[in-house]
C-alpha cells in the first residue's frame, strides 16, 4: 500500500480485508476505535487531511489482527454502551447486552429506597438505576475483587458515591439486612447450552457470569430459598431469564415457594 495515503482511504482498503473475513462492520469499528484513541473523528477523518503514518497504520492493523481472531469489539476499546451510557469493560467483565435494559424500564416511575444487587460484574444495572433516579442508595456484590474494581471505576466516572460494593459469593454466603428491591441478572446458561455458544462469547467473555456450571437454575432456587429473608414486605425482587425452557422451570421455583410473580418479554 502507498504511504501516501491518507488515513481515511487507507481504513477503506483496509476494511475490505476484514470484510472477507466475515467482519462486516469493519469500517466503522476502525473510526470508532480511533475515536477512542482520540486520533481522528468522523469530521476530520472524513476530509482527508489525516496522513497515514507508520504508527496509525500500525494501530490499525494491530486493531485489524485482534477482530480476526474473535476478541469482541467492546473488549478491544474497554467501553460497552447501556442505556445510552458509556461504561468501562474488561475481560472481568460481561459486554452489557440491550436485552438487558428491560430490567430498568420495567423499574421506571418506581422508587425504591435500598436496592441490593447480587452479581453487579461492571455495575451497569445498579449505577443505571441510580442514575435514572429509580433508587436512593445500593449494595452491589460480586465474586471477585476484579469484577468489583470494574463496576468501582465505573461509579467514579459516574461521580456516584452512595453505592456500596461488596466481595461476595452468593451461593455459599449468607446476605445480612433487608431491602425494597432486590436485582439481578445472574449466570443462567446451561453448561449444554454454554457449550453451543459462539467463539467469540466462549473464548473472551467470563465464564463465571454466563453459566453456574450446572443446569442454570441454581441462582433461583437460591434465590427462592431466602428472599423472604432479605427482602422487606411489600419488596420487589427482578431478575433476569434466559432460554423459554429456563422461564417455565423458573416460574416452577417460584411457584412451589409461593411467590407472586411475572415474566416480561424484552
Amino acid at each position: 500500500m502507498n504511504n501516501k495515503l491518507s488515513l481515511h482511504q487507507f481504513i477503506i482498503q483496509y476494511s475490505k480485508q476484514l470484510t472477507k473475513q466475515g467482519i462486516s462492520n469493519g469500517k466503522n469499528e476502525i473510526i470508532w476505535y480511533l475515536e477512542c484513541l482520540q486520533i481522528c473523528n468522523n469530521k476530520n477523518l472524513y476530509l482527508n487531511d489525516i496522513v497515514l503514518t507508520p504508527q496509525l497504520r500500525l494501530a490499525i492493523e494491530d486493531f485489524g489482527k485482534q477482530r480476526l481472531k474473535g476478541v469482541p469489539f467492546q473488549y478491544i476499546i474497554k467501553k460497552g454502551t447501556f442505556y445510552g451510557r458509556d461504561f468501562f469493560i474488561n475481560s472481568y467483565t460481561l459486554i452489557p447486552r440491550p436485552e438487558t435494559e428491560a430490567l430498568i424500564n420495567c423499574l421506571k416511575n418506581k422508587y425504591f429506597n435500598k436496592a441490593l444487587e447480587i452479581g453487579t460484574g461492571s455495575g451497569i444495572i445498579s449505577l443505571t438505576l441510580l442514575k435514572e433516579k429509580i433508587i436512593q442508595t445500593a449494595v452491589a456484590t460480586d465474586i471477585s475483587n476484579s469484577i468489583l474494581a470494574v463496576a468501582k471505576k465505573n461509579a467514579l466516572n459516574m461521580n456516584l458515591s452512595n453505592i456500596t460494593f461488596t466481595l461476595h459469593d452468593f451461593l455459599h454466603e449468607n446476605i445480612t439486612g433487608k431491602y425494597d428491591l432486590i436485582i439481578s441478572n445472574p449466570p443462567y446458561i446451561s453448561v449444554k447450552e454454554y457449550n453451543q455458544l459462539s467463539y467469540s462469547i466462549k473464548n473472551y467473555e467470563p465464564r463465571i457470569a454466563l453459566t453456574d456450571n450446572n443446569d442454570g437454575l441454581d441462582f433461583y432456587i437460591r434465590f427462592a430459598n431466602i428472599l423472604r429473608n432479605i427482602l422487606n414486605p411489600n419488596g420487589l425482587f427482578v431478575c433476569e431469564l434466559g432460554s423459554a425452557k429456563t422461564i417455565t422451570a423458573v416460574t416452577t421455583i417460584f411457584k412451589n415457594k409461593n411467590y407472586n410473580i411475572q415474566i416480561l418479554k424484552d
